[in-house]
């Protein structure tokens, strides 16, 4: 299974104009793009890991405190 990178451009905000010639509902739109491509992102890396089902693969021993 090979893992995927974050490719696209998150830092999409840097790029608006000082003063955006948007509306609202765009603007926000913008600010929302980034943060969904990460959440994408990262919520099919959490589901790939989950089908791997890593506790069998690792031996965890019982962590006492001192």
């Amino acid at each position: 299974m090979e893992f995927e990178k974050i490719t696209e451009n998150v830092e999409n905000i840097s790029l608006l104009a000082d003063t955006p010639a948007m509306t609202s509902t765009e603007l926000k739109a913008e600010f929302d793009k980034g943060n969904k491509t990460i959440k994408t992102k990262f919520n099919k890396l959490v589901d790939d890991l989950n089908e791997m089902d890593l506790p069998s693969f690792v031996e965890v021993e019982e962590w006492e405190e001192s």
